[in-house]
C-alpha cells in the first residue's frame, strides 16, 4: 500500500472607562498550534475576543456581543463569503484608528465625526481605546476629544501598528500544503481548526475521494490530532472497510520552518511511524517521511508576479534545505519485490541553501550536501522545463548513490531517457510586490542498471531507481 499524503509589542494598559485592562494577546491557543508550526494563527473569533476584552463594557456600544454566530467561519477559508459582520465592525474601528492618526485628518474633521451621531461618538471612543487605553476617557466634548487626539497623535504609531497586527486574520484553514512524493502525483493537505478557539484539531485531504477513484490509497477522512502534540492519528481499517478499534498510525508533523521562524509558510515532513502499528506486516514498513511545503493562500504570491519583480534583478532566498536519497533496488527484495535502501547516515541538511529567482526567469535551488554526497541544483528554466544538476562532490563510497546531471529538457511528470523530475516553488509575503518567504519541493528519479523482469509487475524494469526528495524554506535576502 502506497501513501500519498499531503503536505501558515504589547502596550502597558491602565484601567479606564469600563475596560478590562487585560491587554492579553489574542492567540489563546498560540502555544498549542506552535507545537506544530511557527506560522501565525489568528482567527476572526480570536480577534473578536481580543477586541471585546480590550473594550470591556464598551464593546456593546459598537455592537459586539457574544452569540451563536461566533462559531460560523473558522472551518472556512477567508475567501468564502463571510455572513457575520462582527469582523467588519472591528475592521471599521481599525480604519477609524488609522483615520485619527492620519495628519490629513483635521481637528474640525474629528469634531464633525464625533458630533454626527452617538454611534460615531462610541466608535471614536472605542478606536482610541483599542489604540491606547490611556486615551479612552473621551466624553461629551467633541472639541476636547479632538484637541487630545492632535496633542497625542505622534504617540499613536506604535499602538496602531500593534492593533493592526493583532486584528489581522490568520485562519489556519487558509493554509494549503502540497506534496511531491511521486513524479505523477501532486496533491494537497489542509488543517481543520476549532471554530471557538482556532486550535488545530486535525488534517485532511480535500481530494482524497478523487484520488482513491484514480487508484491511489489515500486517507479519506480527517486525521485527528493527539492532544496538544504535533502527532496526528490515522485510523486503520480492515479489508472489509470496518474500523480496527484501538489501532492507529501515528503521523508526526515535523516542521523545518520552525527553525527559520517562517510566519506565512512552512516545509518539512509528515513522518509515518508504521513501526508503532499493531498490524501484521505494516510495522515492517518502518518510519517513512513524506515531504511537504506550503503556506497561507492569503499571503501567496504567484510565480508570474515574482518573475516580473525579478526583471529588476535576481531575488535570492536563503535558508534550509533537507534532502532524502534512496535507491529502490528490484533485486534486493524477496521474489523481486524490491526494497528501498536509504543513503547511509539519514537525511542530508544544508543550513545555507539558496533559492534564486533569476533576472532571466530561471529558478535555481542550490543545496550543498557534498560532505556526504553532492552539491546539487534543482532548476526550473524560463521555458518551464526542469533539470537536476550535480555541481560537485563524489557521491560517497557506495556507487549505488552516484549521480550525473539530468538532461535539461524535462517537464513535470515526463520521463526522458529514464530521468524524471518535478520541481515546485511557492512565494509568500505581506505585499505582492515584496515576497519575503519561499518554499521549494523537488522530486527527482533516475532509473538505471540492467533491465530485469519483475514478476509482480509482469514486465521488465530498470534494476535501480535512484530517488531524491529535496525540501527548502527560506527568507528573502536584501
Amino acid at each position: 500500500m502506497k501513501k500519498y499524503i499531503i503536505l501558515t509589542s504589547v502596550l502597558a494598559l491602565t484601567a479606564c472607562g469600563g475596560g478590562s485592562g487585560s491587554g492579553t494577546a489574542p492567540m489563546s491557543v498560540g502555544e498549542s498550534n506552535a507545537r506544530i508550526t511557527s506560522m501565525k494563527s489568528n482567527s476572526e473569533y480570536q480577534i473578536k475576543q481580543y477586541v471585546m476584552k480590550k473594550l470591556g463594557s464598551d464593546a456593546k456600544s459598537v455592537g459586539l456581543v457574544n452569540g451563536d454566530t461566533d462559531t460560523r467561519a473558522a472551518f472556512m477559508p477567508s475567501d468564502v463569503l463571510n455572513t457575520n459582520n462582527d469582523y467588519e465592525k472591528i475592521h471599521e474601528l481599525v480604519e477609524l484608528a488609522e483615520w485619527l492618526y492620519n495628519d490629513e485628518t483635521t481637528e474640525q474633521d474629528i469634531i464633525d465625526k464625533f458630533n454626527a451621531s452617538s454611534a460615531d461618538k462610541n466608535k471614536i471612543k472605542s478606536a482610541l481605546k483599542l489604540m491606547d487605553n490611556m486615551w479612552c476617557f473621551v466624553g461629551g466634548s467633541a472639541t476636547k476629544t479632538a484637541e487630545r487626539v492632535l496633542e497625542k497623535r505622534s504617540t499613536f504609531a506604535e499602538p496602531l501598528a500593534d492593533l493592526k497586527a493583532k486584528t489581522e486574520v490568520f485562519n489556519m484553514k487558509d493554509i494549503k500544503f502540497s506534496i511531491l512524493e511521486n513524479i505523477d502525483q501532486v496533491t494537497e493537505l489542509r488543517f481543520n481548526v476549532n471554530p471557538k478557539t482556532g486550535r488545530v484539531e486535525s488534517i485532511e485531504y480535500p481530494d482524497a475521494e478523487e484520488l482513491n477513484e484514480q487508484g491511489y490509497d489515500t486517507t479519506a477522512g480527517p486525521i485527528k490530532r493527539k492532544g496538544d502534540t504535533n502527532f496526528f492519528m490515522e485510523q486503520v481499517y480492515d479489508d472489509d472497510g470496518s474500523i480496527l478499534e484501538g489501532i492507529v498510525i501515528p503521523h508526526e508533523y515535523v516542521s523545518y520552518g520552525k527553525k527559520l521562524n517562517l510566519q506565512y509558510a512552512d516545509f518539512g515532513v509528515l513522518r509515518h511511524h508504521y513501526n508503532k502499528v499493531d498490524v501484521e506486516g505494516m510495522e515492517d514498513w518502518g518510519v517513512q517521511d513524506t515531504p511537504f511545503a506550503g503556506g497561507y493562500t492569503t499571503k501567496y504570491i504567484t510565480n508570474n508576479q515574482v518573475k516580473d519583480l525579478a526583471m529588476g534583478g535576481d531575488i535570492t532566498f536563503k535558508g534550509l534545505a533537507v534532502g532524502d536519497v534512496s535507491d529502490w533496488d528490484w533485486s534486493a527484495g524477496v521474489d523481486n519485490e524490491g526494497a528501498a535502501i536509504p543513503l547511509p547516515g539519514g537525511a542530508l541538511t544544508d543550513n545555507n541553501a539558496t533559492l534564486v529567482f533569476a533576472q532571466d526567469g530561471e529558478q535555481i535551488l542550490t543545496a550543498d550536501f557534498s560532505d556526504r554526497w553532492y552539491k546539487i541544483q534543482a532548476v526550473k528554466h524560463a521555458n518551464g522545463k526542469d533539470q537536476f544538476r550535480v555541481l560537485s562532490g563524489d557521491g560517497g563510497d557506495d556507487a549505488r548513490y552516484h549521480l550525473a546531471s539530468s538532461p535539461d529538457n524535462l517537464t513535470d511528470g515526463m520521463n526522458t531517457d529514464q530521468h524524471a523530475i518535478v520541481f515546485q516553488t511557492d512565494y509568500y509575503g505581506d505585499n505582492p510586490n515584496s515576497p519575503t518567504e519561499a518554499t521549494g519541493l523537488a522530486h527527482y528519479q533516475w532509473q538505471h542498471g540492467d533491465l530485469i523482469y519483475i514478476p509482480s509487475k509482469g514486465h521488465h524494469d530498470y534494476e535501480h531507481h535512484l530517488n531524491i526528495d529535496l525540501g527548502f524554506g527560506g527568507t528573502k535576502q536584501e
